[in-house]
């Protein structure tokens, strides 16, 4: 039961956060959304078994990062693609 209200309180925040408008004088958003974009019926959530920081209980991918939960936090880590293709060079 608590697991599934933590995964509830997630996406409400995530989709609350979505639907804020954008700050004046930023740039527009995308009508495509990116690649790396979730399942739009929702985030995946997998249960963390040895594959991340200890803390994590579950962790979903999000566009260019990723959303991990904790027993009283959510951890967001975000990435930026152009940087990571740089990084190779």
């Amino acid at each position: 039961m608590k697991q599934r209200y933590l995964v509830y309180c997630g996406a409400l925040l995530l989709g609350a956060a979505a639907l804020a408008p954008a700050p004046l004088g930023a740039a527009p958003r995308p009508a495509v959304a990116p690649r790396s974009a979730p399942n739009p019926a929702g985030l995946e959530f997998i249960e963390n078994k040895g594959q991340w920081d200890a803390r994590a209980r579950y962790a979903a991918a999000l566009p260019g990062g990723r959303l991990f939960l904790e027993n009283a936090a959510l951890t967001y880590l975000f990435v930026d693609p152009a940087a990571l293709r740089r990084h190779g060079d």
